[in-house]
């Protein structure tokens, strides 16, 4: 069982370009708490488990690695629009 703390909604695009709501946010998992991705189709429940944790410390790993594959689709797309 999962404790929400925070929760926000993306929209995350499958391979064919349609929108899948991703929550993400704070949550809480037995005595970890941690940022939590949970994505689907399936109805969204407070009390579900997410289905990707990252921890404080890799946190920074997951901005990094967004941040260098943010600039090589800048480079390959030819620019933001």
């Amino acid at each position: 069982m999962a404790d929400w703390i925070s929760v926000d909604t993306l929209f995350l695009a499958d391979a064919f370009g349609n929108p899948r709501p991703t929550r993400v946010g704070v949550v809480r998992v037995n005595t970890r708490i941690v940022l939590g991705f949970q994505s689907g189709p399936k109805v969204l429940h407070t009390a579900d488990l997410p289905d990707y944790t990252v921890d404080l410390s890799g946190l920074s790993d997951v901005i990094t690695t967004l941040n260098e594959q943010r600039q090589v689709l800048i480079d390959a797309s030819g620019g933001l629009s």
